[in-house]
């Protein structure tokens, strides 16, 4: 009788420590019967959920009520996957608290059986990992970036380097055979070369800069007319080549609070870009209006325009895309990234409205006041 009393004893205090674990653990731990009643829930699932102990045992749905919707299959899925070993599978999934917010929870749970061997309920063990998951996303941004950085190296710039190395042989041919009207030709060709690959090398190291924050971040208030007034000289020798019609539309001069380096690099992208896809005797538009205290700087153009499809790849580096211009140019989309970078910075927005056969539209969208530090 001694020895019973022992052993019950014992039970209790081991049941009473393994109770104080889990009472006091991180992670929100349940259990729920057969019936699917929650028969014991942490306290720490009021901390990770919002919703009380009392709450959770009121409700036998709550616990799977509070699963995103998106992801309710998966949880569904989980709950009939087996590994080799015969238990259940960990899934991650998201959940919505009591407040609304959104949190990563790590899900694993086990069958509890009796001492016949019965099942009498499922265990759960739920930890957060909201930022893992913030950071799982940007590691994976920084590869897919790495990635595409590296196949513009590889592929992009050793094109053109290809092709002046073609032209120069044929040159020195040429010069050998004294053929200076061909020579003129190849020189005219290589000329448009190096300066496309020039393009692309610069928005490649500045984009570059600018992932690792060590491009200069200079912001003053500026008229527009200031920061236009190189890229609009440089579009309008661009333009002529092609026979482009390019106009500006600014009614009155006004500040805006930013980077002046940086909007001009946006603006030489977009210029070049609407001179690319323009045709011969083509018509782009700077268009400039204050509205409210934003500052929109929008570049027009009749030009080819894009498909909808592909207008969201055009700001994602992880997406590859490139097109062709009217007269043959090649497009990168490097620019674009770039662009969007910058204009970010200045805590402003690019947009983008465009349709095939009709032109394209992209807006400069800046605060006309200081709102950096804000």
């Amino acid at each position: 009788m001694q020895n019973e009393n022992t052993t019950i004893e014992n039970l209790k205090k081991e049941l009473t420590f393994y109770k104080s674990l889990i009472n006091n653990s991180k992670d929100w731990e349940y259990m729920i019967n057969i019936k699917g009643e929650c028969i014991y829930v942490s306290p720490s699932a009021q901390e990770m959920t919002g919703y009380t102990v009392q709450e959770f045992y009121s409700n036998k749905e709550l616990i799977k009520k509070i699963i995103h919707p998106e992801d309710q299959r998966t949880f569904k899925k989980h709950e009939h996957e087996i590994d080799e070993n015969g238990l259940k599978k960990p899934v991650e999934f998201r959940i919505i608290t009591k407040s609304g917010k959104i949190e990563w929870i790590d899900h694993d749970c086990k069958d509890v059986y009796d001492s016949d061997g019965k099942i009498i309920g499922i265990r759960g063990s739920n930890r957060i990992i909201t930022e893992k998951k913030k950071l799982e996303k940007e590691l994976n941004n920084t590869v897919a970036s790495k990635d595409k950085f590296i196949s513009i190296i590889s592929h992009d710039l050793r094109s053109p380097f290809n092709s002046l190395l073609g032209f120069s042989e044929m040159m020195l041919e040429d010069i050998k055979n004294n053929n200076i009207s061909r020579l003129q030709r190849y020189a005219n060709f290589m000329n448009k070369a190096i300066i496309n690959t020039y393009s692309l090398l610069n928005n490649l190291l500045m984009w570059a800069q600018s992932q690792g924050d060590k491009i200069d971040f200079n912001p003053k208030s500026y008229t527009v007319k200031e920061i236009i007034k190189e890229p609009i000289d440089l579009a309008k020798q661009m333009a002529e080549s092609k026979s482009i019609n390019l106009t500006l539309n600014l009614e009155q001069d006004f500040n805006v609070y930013a980077d002046k380096e940086m909007l001009e690099t946006v603006l030489r992208n977009l210029f070049s870009n609407a001179v690319k896809f323009t045709p011969k005797g083509g018509k782009i538009e700077l268009i400039i209006e204050r509205v409210g205290n934003l500052a929109n700087l929008s570049v027009v153009d009749n030009g080819v325009g894009i498909d909808k499809h592909h207008i969201s790849k055009l700001f994602k580096i992880e997406e590859s895309f490139s097109s062709i211009g009217t007269r043959g140019e090649k497009g990168f989309g490097l620019g674009l990234l770039l662009c969007k970078e910058f204009v970010k910075k200045n805590k402003g927005r690019l947009l983008l409205q465009s349709e095939v056969g009709i032109g394209s539209k992209f807006t400069i969208e800046l605060p006309i006041k200081n709102q950096i530090q804000a």
